[in-house]
């Protein structure tokens, strides 16, 4: 039997009233918004993943996402 790759996707709706805070809109929705949804993201491929009972269940490990985001902007200025 073949494999067939398959992408799906989760999107997030994500509401902004004010920059009460005044950190930044894009701080907010890059940041911010990434590091509170990223659990979730990592909860339901866990999910599905162990609910297949063919294959073990992929579980994403945890990370600290603004390191990781700003070591990713950090790259993309020196690769300018």
């Amino acid at each position: 039997m073949s494999q067939e790759e398959e992408t799906k996707a989760v999107v997030a709706l994500i509401k902004a009233n004010r920059d009460q805070a005044q950190v930044g809109i894009d701080t907010l929705i890059n940041k911010n918004a990434v590091a509170i949804f990223y659990p979730y993201v990592r909860a339901l491929v866990s999910g599905i993943t162990n609910a297949s009972n063919e294959y073990p269940a992929l579980i994403l490990p945890t990370i600290n996402v603004s390191q990781i985001l700003g070591e990713h902007s950090t790259d993309l200025e020196t690769s300018d």
